[in-house]
């Protein structure tokens, strides 16, 4: 039986570790899987989305987002004992950090195959030109020591090939992630009722949601801002959610309270404020269900997995038309879509949502059946499955 070591920076909510334990927990008859990441405190949630899935990771201390020279360094040198001694026929790597130092180890232990998926790239909007330049020279090196890159959209596979030139396109492999979407279509009155009774809404309330993590690149101050501009439009009574938490929060608090936006947080009863943090929620699908549009306005995008879980819950999409957004979305029949930080646009399509019923409804029409067709997670195994055979395969002949 073949074995797989995945590596993620850390178990930290959102796509990649619904992707790694979605993957090991599919394919676990057939590859002898093990999983490495750093666990923090501060992301338990995303630690018990891994036991939903029968998962106990082993840690590795030090797989920190953060670049430290001599912390990292003792991090490959762990890497590379826990390689040596598991003696995997593949190593896939999640994440920056982790693709990085995993990879290394793994090429430094002659590992046969190794494999690692951009869920994401950090070649702009996250840090300066000189910065970007670097870390684009980094992987362009990494790609050479890597057997198969995989991108998890075709938008991203055009900008990894064509625009950053980080490998050649028959070093890339296109497999969208997949998940099993039924908690999301089943009992929806139900839990949209737990959810708008826990915040005390009315039934004629909008609720508008970014669910994600809280970075910089995903610009929550910018829905503050558009949240603020609305409000003062709106015919109908709105809720604003953000459920997610990161390193922005505070950031952000503070920037709708220069606004003059009231809000509360996941630590009050009392829900009067047109604003809510929540911070991470586990019954995502209670949160997707009490919504009434999702939303994101990030300058910068992957696959945002809160796309296929709320059009799976038939929920009307905005979002700023970045990376695979494009790819996990029909524009104009599931999602309404902006320039990223065009603020008049953003709020115009808000709006129109709010005040429109039967265009939300229409945008829902064709939102479940596009991602149980595209971004189911059999598809997503079969493949990705197939590829760890073809790879493994080759790799001994």
């Amino acid at each position: 039986m073949p074995k797989v070591l995945h590596i993620l920076n850390r178990p930290h909510f959102g796509g990649p570790i619904l992707y790694a334990g979605s993957l090991i927990q599919s394919i676990n008859k057939d590859f002898e899987s093990r999983l490495l990441g750093e666990l923090s405190p501060k992301e338990e949630d995303a630690t018990a989305i891994l036991t939903n899935f029968g998962i106990k990771p082993m840690v590795v201390k030090g797989m920190e987002r953060n670049i430290s020279p001599w912390n990292d360094f003792k991090v490959y040198w762990r890497l590379r004992r826990i390689i040596r001694h598991y003696n995997p026929d593949i190593v896939h790597t999640n994440g920056a950090k982790a693709g990085a130092l995993g990879r290394l180890a793994a090429n430094h232990e002659r590992v046969p195959v190794i494999i690692h998926t951009f869920h994401g790239h950090v070649f702009k909007a996250y840090f300066s030109r000189p910065v970007s330049w670097m870390f684009l020279q980094i992987e362009r090196y990494l790609a050479n020591i890597t057997t198969k890159i995989i991108s998890i959209s075709k938008q991203q596979t055009i900008e990894l090939c064509n625009e950053f030139h980080v490998a050649e396109l028959d070093k890339i492999e296109t497999i969208p992630l997949g998940f099993d979407f039924n908690r999301f279509v089943t009992d929806q009155a139900i839990k949209r009722k737990r959810f708008r009774d826990e915040f005390k809404i009315a039934d004629d309330a909008i609720c508008i949601g970014i669910v994600g993590r809280m970075v910089p690149v995903k610009d929550h101050k910018f829905f503050i801002k558009a949240i603020s501009k609305i409000l003062r439009d709106a015919k109908v009574p709105i809720k604003a959610f953000i459920v997610g938490d990161g390193e922005t929060r505070n950031a952000v608090e503070e920037y709708a309270v220069a606004l003059g936006l009231p809000f509360t947080n996941e630590y009050d009863r009392k829900h009067q404020h047109p604003l809510i943090f929540t911070s991470w929620r586990t019954d995502i699908d209670c949160v997707f269900a009490g919504l009434d549009i999702v939303t994101l306005c990030s300058k910068n995008e992957g696959t945002p997995v809160t796309f296929d879980g709320g059009q799976a819950a038939e929920k009307p999409i905005v979002a700023t038309k970045v990376g695979g957004v494009m790819d996990t979305v029909l524009e104009g029949e599931t999602a309404l879509l902006c320039e990223a930080g065009d603020l008049e646009s953003y709020c115009q399509q808000l709006l129109s949502l709010v005040h429109d019923a039967e265009l939300r409804q229409r945008l829902t029409t064709k939102s479940r059946s596009f991602v149980l067709k595209n971004f189911h997670h059999t598809e997503f195994i079969q493949n990705t499955e197939s590829l760890y055979r073809r790879l493994v395969t080759s790799a001994k002949t």
